[in-house]
């Protein structure tokens, strides 16, 4: 695996200094069977898709373009009737594929369909340790359905990844998540960020002090698995550089947090339209990180920082927690 871990590695190095997209993320659908109250699709998850074809179409021009690993992320990536065709395809095409599912669907097809043809991951997000929990995040009482999935993947041999975001409900039994994972045999992983889009992420997202508390918990339960992970921050971010994300509407934009720039796909035209954005991207000074003493510590990037106070200012939040996790 190392050496495979290391192969990946100079390849992505290698398309970064050529500014080639080896890696994309596809929103393959905004619809989702659970309401997270956070969720930065909220209110959209009626909008009509691009059809297969269409997909098909945007996946033979990327692996054209030097797309070697894709992301098919949603909404709830199993809700779209076209999944298995679409997965089969990019998979025919000889892309390494990683898949982000909330975990409550998991049909005898669907897993037919991962075992004939395996992907390199699964990342399964969780919300909570209890039903309750689920309800109040999600609307939908979906634990046991969930680590009921969980434990059906790891015992046909997929690739599984369960991770966590930062909000106070997680946060409030996270020991008790944990210890699920734990028992389960596997690690948890976690994101860091929470942007405050709306009403229910800005009265959920840590504060800086809990921040800290909430990855040194997962860190100390985990440490053979999460030691050899790095929270990554504007100088390891390769937006735009051999990655990007297309979202449900089939526009180009430099990850799925950053809001601007983006372009509406045009067939025949996504490397092009790449390499403008790339130009774009880097346009965007950061005056806010230039002698920054606590740069170690940080978790800011050009997308975070637009979230946040704008490109040119640091932001009070993210910039607490750089303190604060100083080695």
């Amino acid at each position: 695996m190392s050496k495979y871990l290391d192969l990946k590695s100079s390849l992505l190095d290698k398309a970064a200094k050529n500014h080639l997209p080896a890696v994309v993320e596809f929103e393959i659908i905004a619809k989702c069977n659970l309401d997270c109250q956070m969720c930065y699709l909220k209110g959209i998850h009626h909008e009509a898709a691009p059809s297969l074809l269409d997909w098909i179409e945007l996946f033979q021009e990327t692996v054209k373009s030097g797309m070697l690993y894709a992301t098919l992320t949603g909404g709830e990536i199993f809700l779209s009737p076209d999944f298995i065709e679409l997965y089969n395809a990019l998979y025919d095409m000889g892309v390494k594929i990683s898949l982000f599912t909330n975990g409550t669907i998991l049909t005898p097809s669907i897993e037919q369909c991962l075992l004939k043809r395996p992907p390199e991951l699964i990342a399964l997000t969780l919300y909570g340790a209890s039903e309750e929990t689920y309800e109040l995040v999600t609307t939908q009482r979906m634990h046991s359905l969930i680590f009921s999935n969980l434990a059906r993947m790891k015992q046909l041999g997929l690739p599984v990844l369960v991770r966590t975001i930062p909000i106070k409900p997680v946060f409030d039994e996270l020991d008790s998540m944990i210890q699920q994972v734990s028992e389960l045999g596997l690690s948890l992983g976690y994101y860091l960020y929470l942007s405050v889009g709306n009403e229910y992420a800005k009265k959920w997202r840590l504060s800086p002090k809990e921040l800290i508390e909430f990855e040194s918990k997962i860190r100390n339960a985990f440490p053979a698995y999460l030691d050899k992970v790095k929270s990554k921050g504007f100088h390891d971010c390769n937006a735009l550089k051999n990655s990007c994300f297309v979202d449900h509407r089939m526009n180009i934009r430099p990850c799925s947090t950053a809001p601007i720039p983006f372009t509406k796909y045009e067939p025949g035209k996504f490397l092009s339209q790449f390499h403008e954005l790339s130009k774009e991207w880097d346009a965007l000074e950061v005056e806010a990180c230039h002698g920054c003493s606590f740069q170690d510590g940080c978790i800011s990037c050009k997308a975070r920082l637009l979230l946040e106070k704008g490109i040119q200012e640091c932001s009070p939040y993210l910039s607490d927690i750089a303190k604060r996790r100083m080695p």
